[in-house]
């Protein structure tokens, strides 16, 4: 399999088909995947690049920190909503 750096990510060869690299799991698994909502795919995005790089990428981690400085405070102007999470009383 060859790799090619793509706008700062390893990236199979466009040449390599889909099944010369993922199983049967793996396809079963992507198709899954991909019908989740957009939020879930990025969070699960994100987990398998971080699994792939085990030094984090400072850039990302800046750019989630700032994400996440902006969504406190939009939630704290009342711009955005919350919801209790998993295991939540609410």
């Amino acid at each position: 399999m060859e790799w090619l750096l793509v706008q700062g990510r390893s990236r199979y060869n466009s040449n390599v088909s889909e099944e010369d690299v993922l199983s049967t799991e793996g396809s079963r698994i992507l198709n899954e995947v991909l019908a989740l909502p957009v939020d879930e795919r990025a969070e699960l995005a994100d987990r398998i690049l971080d699994s792939l790089d085990e030094t984090p990428d400072k850039e990302r981690l800046e750019r989630w920190a700032a994400e996440t400085e902006s969504r406190l405070d939009a939630i704290d102007r009342r711009e955005l909503a919350t919801r209790p999470g998993r295991g939540s009383a609410c």
